[in-house]
Order: structure tokens, then sequence, then C-alpha cells
């Protein structure tokens, strides 16, 4: 038996369908069977088995009596003969159909988002499906994009860094784009701003090999298709959470010495960790060094583009930001290390609130006092765009005065000035004085 492992839309329906269509294997295998699992792969195993074996098996009640007729009439087909179940996305499933499954004396290939140490059959051999490489990205985006030229190679390689290099959405975006006749540079600006949302994304585009193989090749938008492929409401509610703060963190691997204190919320952090790697909802690296293995997870960024809406993180991170906040009021040196994380979630949420308005001025005062005066610049204006959209006249003097403060240090008196004169106009209108105010 082989499992083909991966995240949703990554290819595993399409490098078996090349599988047992290339010339070097099609011949090796007298007979070759294809199950796609939609509702569990017990009643698909019988229904579209007994549909290839011309059988009537309604007359059989109980399923399980089902399923060892059609093994019966399967064991009896000579030759080296081989089955695929695509889409195997259950591991109590697979466990359920384990024995059956190895009493079959057929070549099993499963596709399946399930990680294989959540899969009991111990003669299961495990082949993990990765992204694409670039090269190869950009090879199938060209494919489908046909006002693809040389110059675009830039923005085509910032597009396809953007998603990962995810094969079905290399594929599906490329077809949008061509469809709409959208540039490159236009398709990263539309993902970045309004991710697969954006109206000009939303045209119809014959969907590929897998939706051909499940439930009929068709014409949808790339948005309804994305997000019925992956349905975190199917996992335990008590991961929900963590899985919304995830969707959170920078598209890179996260050290978990990280996330611990990150995620101080989350119950049984470890557990959740375990079962959602397993799950292929995150990916694990472990980096070995000469004194330690450095464990890091990864969430895929279309996983956390989906999570981000179907589990709506909105109105779910007040708790997560202000802890945020008071891990950047640490010292400068401990302080440093989560920039990174408040500035991710600074520039995913849109709703304001004082929570994200407070972070977003200790972020600024960070990387003030980092030098990085760009990046303090940023983020100060965005604390004071969320405190206008609150009507937080009050603490607009506290952002006034950092806002001077900044500028006097980029040697922008006239600036400065401004600033520093609209907090004495504010704080003329407030008591108590600037020094004594929260935020």
């Amino acid at each position: 038996m082989v499992l083909l492992n991966g995240v949703g839309g990554i290819g595993k329906t399409t490098l078996a369908l090349k599988y047992i269509h290339s010339t070097k294997y099609k011949k090796a295998y007298t007979n070759i069977a294809w199950i796609s699992v939609d509702i569990s792969l017990k009643e698909d195993f019988v229904s579209q088995l007994s549909e290839v074996l011309a059988i009537n098996i309604s007359k059989i009640a109980n399923i399980d009596q089902q399923i060892n007729h059609i093994i019966k009439l399967l064991r009896q087909q000579e030759g080296d003969n081989l089955l695929v179940i695509d889409n195997a996305n259950s591991a109590k499933d697979i466990d359920h159909m384990e024995d059956k499954l190895n009493d079959l004396p057929w070549n099993v290939l499963l596709t399946s988002r399930e990680n294989p140490s959540n899969v009991n059959p111990s003669n299961v051999n495990h082949l993990r499906v990765q992204e694409l490489s670039a090269e190869n990205s950009k090879l199938l985006f060209i494919k489908w994009y046909k006002h693809y030229h040389p110059a675009q190679e830039e923005a085509l390689n910032n597009l396809l860094l953007f998603i990962n290099h995810h094969t079905l959405l290399s594929e599906l975006l490329a077809k949008v784009g061509n469809e709409s006749d959208i540039s490159i540079p236009n398709l990263l600006e539309k993902l970045k701003t309004n991710s697969l949302e954006d109206k000009d994304l939303q045209e119809e585009i014959k969907i590929g090999l897998h939706a051909k193989m499940t439930d009929g090749e068709r014409n949808t938008s790339i948005e309804y298709y994305i997000n019925n492929l992956f349905e975190p409401e199917k996992l335990p509610e008590n991961t929900w959470q963590f899985l919304r703060l995830f969707s959170l963190l920078p598209n890179q691997n996260i050290a978990f010495k990280d996330i611990e204190p990150l995620f101080k919320e989350i119950d049984d952090l470890k557990a959740k960790i375990k079962l959602l790697q397993k799950k292929s909802w995150i990916s694990k690296t472990v980096e070995t060094t000469a004194t330690e293995n450095r464990i890091s997870y990864r969430m895929h960024s279309l996983v956390q583009s989906i999570i981000f809406k179907r589990l709506e993180t909105e109105k779910h991170t007040q708790n997560y930001l202000w802890h945020l906040d008071s891990l950047l009021k640490q010292h400068l040196t401990i302080a440093h290390l989560f920039t990174p994380y408040a500035y991710s979630a600074l520039e995913k949420l849109k709703q304001p609130s004082r929570a994200l308005a407070s972070m977003a001025l200790t972020l600024s005062d960070r990387y003030y006092e980092l030098g990085n005066y760009s990046l303090a610049q940023i983020t100060i204006e965005k604390s004071l765009e969320i405190r206008k959209q609150l009507d937080d006249k009050e603490l607009l003097a506290i952002v006034y005065n950092r806002l001077g403060n900044l500028f006097l240090a980029l040697g922008k008196t006239n600036k400065a000035l401004l600033y520093y004169n609209l907090m004495t106009e504010v704080q003329k209108n407030f008591t108590p004085p600037i020094h004594k105010v929260r935020h």
C-alpha cells in the first residue's frame, strides 16, 4: 500500500492520474480501479466498485457484507492489479478498512491529506507531495496564462512566492487572470488586498483533473472551489482558536519556542499541534544542529486565508492582541522577537479595536528603539488611523506625540512641530495630562 500525502490542492490526484496513465506504469497492471471518496470510504467503495463490476449489491443489506462480496469478486481478477482510492481524508475511514484492504491481493494507492503517522497500516509506504519548485510553478502558470511576457518574470516570481508555489492555486490564478485579462502585478495586488474574495477573481473557469475525478469537470469560481477543498469546521471545535491565531502569523516556519509564549491562551497546546500536524493543517520541520533539534511549524498561506474567513478570525482576536501588546512591552532584547508576529497581525486585521490600536502603537515604539524608522512610521500611522475610526480623541494625543518624536528623529522638524501642535490641541479638551493617559 502506498499513501500520497499532502495539503489540499497540492497535486495528489493529478500525480495519481499521471501514474496510471503513464506508458511505463500503465502496462504493469492488468486491471486498474479508481474510487473517489465523497461520502465515506466504505460507502463509496461499495457504490463505485459495484458499478465497475456491474453487479447489483442492494440485495445484501449489511455494508460490511457488501464489501466482503466485492473483495471476493476482486480477488478473482487475475494478474497484477491496482486499486486507487482518491481523497481518503479520514484516518478513521482508513482504519475501518485496514483489514479488508490488506486482505485484498491488489496494489493499493491512497491519496490523503492525513499525515501517515495517523494511519494505522504498518505496511504503508509514504510519499509526501511537496509544493512545486519555483521553476515548475512558473511553467504551470505560464501554460494557462497566455498574456505572459518575459518582462513580467519578477512580478510572476513574487506572485508565486506569495502563494507558496501551491499547485492548484498556480493553475487557477493563471486561468482567472487569462480569462479576465488581469495583469500579473494586479493579480498579486488583489490577492494581498482582498484574498480570493476579490470580485475580479470570480470569473468562472474550468476546474481541472481533481474536479473531473470527483464531482465532474465543470466551471466554477476560484473562491468557491478552493473553499470547498478545506473544511476547518469539521475539526474539533477546541482546535479552532489555535487555527485562528495561526492564521495571523507570518507565512513562514515558526519556531515552537515562539509559539508557546504567543499562544498562551491555548490549553493543551502540544496536543493540538500534534493533531493538526497529523491532519496536514500545519507542517512540521526539524532542523538538526550540533547542540539541538530545532522544531518549527508552518501553515500554508492558502490555508491561512481560508481559516481567517471561515472561522471568523477577526471576531476572536482581542485577548491575543492584548497579549501581544504585553509581549512587546517587555525588555527590547525579548520584545524584538515578537515584532514580526505583531506586524503580521496588524497587516491582516481590518476591524478597528482598542487592542489593535494599542498593539500598533507599542509595536511602533519597538521599531523606533530598534532604529527601524520606516516601520515605526507605518505602524504608528496605522494606530492613528484606527484611533480615528474609533473616534478615540483623548488617546490621539499619545499618537501625535509619538509622531512628533519620530519625525524629529528623522530630521523633519516642520512635520514634527505639526504633530506636537495637534497633540496640544487635543490635550486642551481633555484631562488628565498626556503622561497619565493609558493606552
